[in-house]
């Protein structure tokens, strides 16, 4: 936290580094080096004058980081649904965009440089929070704040897993309202809440227009990279949770199928790492342990299709937080 939020900050420390920020004024920081290793930064109290004085983005911030220590949740993760189960769903990257292999004539042609090359540096996350004309397609106020909350959760694993990466994350949310049922005529499911929700930001219909929200994005909060979030409940979805490899945008579903609530921390940074150049390891996506994946033209050798004992651990391969070194390529990591 930061201003009226944060702890003073003796000149002699060295700063913590700065994993996510919600506005101005509210920060989380993996907290500053102890004996040269990071600690966690403590949650600070915050008084009900503060906390009127934050911007929505700011307040939900604070209050995700909040209920993420609160007894209940800490319980709901320490014995987690599905703890460790290879995920089961049919690929959740459609349309992957590989990067050439060194040498191979056989390689895709590169792709264009886009808002989601590699997971190293600043990067903008637009959360749109998608509630539609009626109780059975909008969120309840618990809802939407255990959604924040989960995604902030697996925002910080990601940030924080890499140090030398320096990943930070900076917030954008918007709650949109749109007139449109959930069996309104539409091209495709997503279609159906993806474009009124753009035409309420200000944006054209389709990824045109998700690319200038990006382009906004990353000009606006200066970062090097930007993607975004369509968050729905009770809109029909062609999967619970999808993102095409290296962007620009995802889609989730907060019953998050069989998976539940308690699991859209790790879906959602699942589903990032596609945006940032992974392909799916487990066996359910049809993968095979070949291919030109990411900034350094990876293969995919962690498939567990295909590797000495089904792979070992990753967040592209199962619901655990692990992270197997072919992923680590493939996030742009040498």
């Amino acid at each position: 936290m930061t201003g009226a939020l944060g702890a003073a900050v003796t000149p002699e420390a060295a700063p913590a580094r700065v994993l996510q920020r919600f506005g101005d004024r509210v920060e989380i920081r993996l907290g500053a080096p102890v004996d040269g290793i990071s600690v966690p930064s403590v949650v600070p109290e915050v008084s009900e004058a503060v906390m009127a004085s934050l911007s929505v983005t700011e307040r939900l911030g604070v209050e995700a980081l909040l209920l993420r220590s609160t007894p209940d949740y800490v319980a709901g993760k320490v014995n987690r649904v599905r703890a460790g189960e290879a995920w089961d769903m049919p690929s959740c990257a459609p349309a992957p965009a590989q990067s050439p292999q060194a040498g191979s004539a056989s390689a895709p042609a590169p792709v264009a440089a886009g808002t989601s090359d590699y997971l190293v540096g600043t990067v903008a996350l637009g959360l749109v929070v998608v509630h539609g004309p009626d109780e059975e397609t909008r969120f309840t106020g618990d809802e939407e704040a255990k959604m924040f909350a989960e995604v902030q959760a697996g925002v910080s694993w990601l940030a924080g897993f890499n140090p030398a990466a320096n990943v930070s994350f900076t917030w954008d949310y918007r709650q949109i309202m749109i007139e449109t049922a959930r069996d309104a005529k539409a091209v495709d499911n997503e279609t159906r809440f993806r474009d009124p929700a753009l035409a309420r930001i200000g944006y054209p219909a389709g990824m045109a227009g998700v690319r200038e929200y990006l382009n906004w994005l990353r000009t606006s909060k200066k970062t090097d990279w930007a993607y975004c979030l369509f968050f729905v409940n009770g809109y029909p979805v062609d999967h619970f949770a999808y993102a095409s490899i290296g962007g620009p945008r995802m889609v989730m579903e907060y019953a998050n199928d069989g998976w539940g609530p308690d699991n859209i921390d790790r879906v959602f940074a699942h589903e990032t790492g596609h945006i940032f150049g992974c392909p799916d390891e487990y066996a359910e996506s049809n993968c095979n342990c070949g291919g030109s994946w990411g900034r350094y033209g990876e293969p995919n050798r962690n498939c567990e299709n295909g590797a000495v004992g089904g792979g070992v651990g990753c967040l592209m391969r199962a619901n655990e937080w692990l992270m197997c070194e072919s992923t680590k390529k493939h996030l742009g990591w040498p």
